[in-house]
């Protein structure tokens, strides 16, 4: 939980820095995908769907996202003085 915390701040930060965040992105769909496996496989172990298989479903949404960020990266638009 810390690291997702510690990650989510650092690439928010970043991006106001116009810095790549492609790190904290790595690193954020290495996280959700081994929890996405580990509660998937609980759920599935359980048959049941609260909590593990809830959990599941919102890491496997949160690694597609973090791959449509690796796929299309964005950076802030400078500001026109």
């Amino acid at each position: 939980g810390g690291a997702s915390v510690a990650l989510g701040y650092s690439s928010y930060t970043k991006f106001f820095k116009n810095a790549s965040d492609k790190f904290e992105i790595v690193m954020g769909l290495v996280i959700s995908a081994i929890l996405s496996f580990v509660m998937g496989s609980r759920a599935l172990n359980s048959g049941k769907f609260m909590p593990a298989g809830l959990v599941a479903v919102l890491s496997i949404a949160m690694s597609l996202f973090y791959v449509f960020r690796l796929v299309n990266p964005t950076m802030p638009k400078k500001k026109n003085n």
